[in-house]
């Protein structure tokens, strides 16, 4: 049985990094033991770098965070949506209930039954 290696992924922020600072580190880890595995990594990147600070972040939390305002905004179309038909079917209903409205101008022509 073989044990695969963890991937480990080096990618530049921008097209001038040139240094460590500049530079993103991306880790596949197991979801064994988190809390162990963060904190070696912090310790092995203080050996290597101990000026630089460590950040680190999960991608799945980045792409909750990248998809958060489309949920939101899809929620938000559909409630005006919403808002927008309850409004439609009231004014049916007024045009419907209130036959005095059909021989008056009060209701628009599109209301009237012929």
């Amino acid at each position: 049985m073989t044990s695969r290696a963890p991937r480990i992924t080096i990618l530049r922020r921008s097209s001038s990094a040139r240094s460590l600072q500049d530079l993103t580190l991306i880790l596949r880890i197991s979801g064994d033991d988190i809390p162990a595995t963060l904190e070696h990594i912090r310790e092995t990147g203080r050996e290597f770098v101990p000026d630089l600070p460590i950040h680190i972040s999960f991608m799945d939390d980045r792409i909750d965070n990248m998809y958060r305002s489309e949920i939101l905004l899809a929620r938000l179309i559909e409630m005006f949506c919403g808002l927008a038909v309850l409004i439609a079917a009231i004014g049916l209903i007024g045009c419907r209930v209130s036959p005095s409205a059909l021989l008056s101008d009060r209701c628009p022509s599109s209301c009237r039954v012929y």
